[in-house]
């Protein structure tokens, strides 16, 4: 049974008796943490998470981080990843929208 439908693009379904508090929200990433290395990977997911709701990710925030380190390190990781952050993450997607896609589901054999 149905509990919740969806406000906006990337917001999950309710079912049952899942409450909203209890689900942890998905950013879609265009990128794969093998091939981008869990830094860059990581840095990418912070900022298209805040690309998704509409705010903007601070060096300064992600330096405080664990495993960041630096201002200096979060800004390096930052420009490493800057040609992916604006990119669509599957066919759904406006900008960042929160996704579960699978992206080759849209493949027609």
């Amino acid at each position: 049974m149905v509990v919740g439908r969806p406000a906006k693009p990337g917001d999950p379904w309710l079912f049952g008796g899942d409450a909203a508090g209890d689900l942890v929200p998905r950013t879609c990433v265009p990128g794969d943490p093998q091939v981008l290395g869990a830094e860059k990977f990581g840095a990418l997911g912070y900022l298209r998470s805040h690309l998704s709701s509409g705010t903007v990710g601070t060096a300064e925030e992600y330096a405080a981080f664990e495993g960041v380190g630096s201002v200096e390190r979060a800004r390096g990781l930052f420009d490493a990843v800057a040609d992916l952050v604006g990119v669509r993450g599957c066919p759904a997607c406006p900008a960042a929208h929160l996704c579960t896609r699978d992206p080759d589901a849209d493949q027609v054999a």
